[in-house]
């Protein structure tokens, strides 16, 4: 590392969203200050809507616009040496105005009454930093809508116009109309999806925003940020001058996350420019606009972890109006999905503004706008729709475990199931299946096999770092398998299974064998090199059952395996043993080859 960094200073400043902060400690701070000069070149814009993923620097951006347009930190030198300081004429705005800056990235949701509360905190936090209004002239009125600010005391039609009011208390004191600044507009409405709460949160915010921001006199701009954009005619109503900004506007697009030179400068300063690449693999393919750009909470953690290569980002925010949405996915958008998570592209429209209370159903347009909107997926203009894509390494797993609807939770049976595939233990298998299926499926979504192949699909992305995975669409012999697994590298066997959807139980082992005939009587795995194992799996509700097969390639010797036991040619020594490139021991027995019986993993653990 360099020298700086071996003594301790400009370490990579990890969960440091206060510009002041960093700016102060002399923290290792990547300039996005044109943000500035663009907000500043837009009069008569009198609100901007940034809408970008979690952790992307939503919440720094607005912190360094309070910093630099703050009536109260003037004479700071805090912006000595960015590019703000280049443009002609920035000293006149430089802490000429009074700012409110409100986070509601911390209220609590799932009850109105909680949120409220915290929403009253929020407001009386805030004023305690312009205390100075109760010693200045405006009349008495102000002062007692100030102090019931102040003192939590407010009613919920005084808190929706809080803003607005507070707004005109300090026009009032300063003689210049106020900014406000509003981070994580969307959280609340998100994390209140479908609890009792969201109707009312929703027509709360609808109120506080409309009051802020529409026909207000004492307001120079606001900026408000979020993950998406909530459908203007439904909380931004009215709001004419409204400016939108998101992953697919070109106006700001290199302001939020890192750009590829950012990322190489790092990499640079930090003493390792040969992580570059890596780096690369792991944490770029987002596009904004026309702007190709990092995600910046991982390339920080990845540089202050000694340049350890791993997921990041997964977990940093609540997933339970994502996961909702994927469960009543319909059998196009279950198709789209398991395609992204095997790695190619899919091409459709997008709607730039959501309605949440339609997102129920399946509208694959809504839905994969607002997974490109919260980071899951790249989205690319082609033509007039967007192909879209998972963007990194990174995002594979996270994807994943997205798909199987909190699958992450069981991750240790997901590898399992993964470890069994590739080393021909078929009674694992179901077992992992079967548990799998029982935690994290939901029962609503069980009338096609997409789903199950979607699941499944799903729990093997975070394990695929040897092997390219298809699901529908590795052609080979005379058509597609369902999920197969190409080994990239090493010794592995590939891995292909075929599945069947039961209409009862007493089907299921007949639909095991007619899957595995299928593979064969196809020809699923020519072309396949080296060793590849079959299945054929047949699933019923939450129960799966497994058929192993098996197959050799001419240029390695024959390894069929039969449920956990396998055969060797008759030259190889008997009780031979194979060891799985994962550390796991196939038991490897000279016999003849005969057929195992299915296993099928039944309620309760009983085969």
């Amino acid at each position: 590392m360099s020298e700086e960094y071996d003594n301790g200073m400009w370490e990579p400043p990890i969960g440091n969203d206060v510009f002041i902060n960093l700016r102060e400690n002399e923290s290792y701070y990547v300039d996005k200050s044109r943000l500035i000069t663009e907000i500043i070149r837009s009069k008569g814009t009198g609100a901007f809507l940034m809408t970008r993923p979690r952790r992307f620097g939503k919440s720094l951006n607005l912190s360094m616009l309070n910093a630099f347009f703050n009536v109260a930190y003037k004479g700071n030198g805090w912006f000595e040496g960015l590019e703000i300081t280049k443009v002609d004429g920035y000293e006149k705005e430089m802490n000429r105005y009074p700012v409110i800056l409100i986070s509601l990235k911390d209220t609590y949701p799932k009850e109105f009454e909680s949120f409220v509360e915290d929403v009253r905190l929020c407001m009386s936090e805030i004023c305690g930093r312009f205390l100075y209004v109760l010693d200045s002239d405006i009349d008495d009125l102000e002062k007692e809508t100030f102090l019931k600010l102040r003192n939590k005391t407010s009613t919920v039609p005084e808190l929706r116009r809080s803003l607005r009011d507070l707004s005109r208390i300090l026009e009032l004191c300063h003689g210049e109309k106020a900014i406000i600044l509003i981070d994580e507009y969307d959280d609340p409405i998100q994390r209140s999806y479908g609890t009792p709460a969201q109707e009312k949160v929703l027509d709360f915010m609808r109120g506080m925003l409309s009051s802020a921001l529409k026909s207000n006199e004492s307001l120079k701009f606001a900026v408000v940020t979020g993950v998406t954009q909530i459908e203007k005619e439904n909380l931004f109503s009215g709001i004419n001058n409204l400016y939108v900004d998101n992953i697919y506007s070109r106006k700001f697009g290199e302001c939020f996350g890192f750009t590829e030179e950012e990322v190489k400068t790092m990499m640079g300063f930090y003493g390792h420019p040969e992580k570059f690449d890596e780096c690369k693999e792991w944490y770029d393919g987002y596009r904004f606009g026309d702007a190709d750009v990092y995600n910046p909470w991982s390339v920080l953690n990845y540089v202050a972890n000694e340049y350890d290569a791993k997921p990041y980002w997964a977990g940093t925010g609540d997933e339970s109006a994502l996961v909702a949405m994927i469960e009543d996915a319909d059998e196009d958008m279950l198709e789209k999905l398991t395609s992204l998570g095997c790695g190619n592209e899919i091409e459709t429209e997008v709607d730039e503004r959501i309605l949440y209370a339609d997102l129920a159903g399946g509208d694959g347009s809504k839905a994969f706008s607002v997974l490109a909107m919260s980071g899951y997926l790249s989205a690319r203009r082609d033509g007039d729709a967007y192909r879209m894509r998972v963007p990194n390494r990174e995002l594979y797993g996270t994807f994943g475990n997205l798909l199987t609807r909190g699958a992450s939770m069981k991750s240790y049976k997901a590898r399992a199931l993964f470890l069994a595939l590739t080393s021909g233990d078929s009674e694992t298998v179901a077992e992992c299946l079967a548990d799998l299926m029982k935690d994290c499926l939901s029962a609503r979504i069980l009338d096609s096999e997409h789903a199950y192949q979607t699941f499944i699909a799903g729990l093997l992305m975070s394990f695929c770092g040897n092997y390219e995975l298809f699901a529908d669409r590795l052609e080979s012999g005379e058509g597609f398998a369902d999920i197969a697994l190409r080994r990239k590298r090493g010794t592995r066997p590939n891995v292909v299974m075929e599945l069947k959807r039961s209409n009862s139980e007493s089907e299921m082992e007949k639909d095991a064998e007619k899957a595995l005939k299928q593979i064969s009587g196809k020809d699923y795995i020519h072309g396949m090199e080296g060793r590849t194992l079959t299945y054929g799996i047949s699933l019923f509700r939450k129960k799966a059952l497994v058929t192993p097969g098996g197959r050799r390639d001419g240029r390695e010797p024959a390894l069929l395996v039969q449920g956990v036991q396998a055969v060797l040619p008759r030259e190889h020594p008997a009780d031979a043993r194979q060891v799985h490139p994962e550390g796991v021991r196939v038991h490897v027995l000279r016999q003849e080859l005969r057929p195992k019986a299915p296993v099928v993993q039944k309620p309760g653990g009983a085969r």
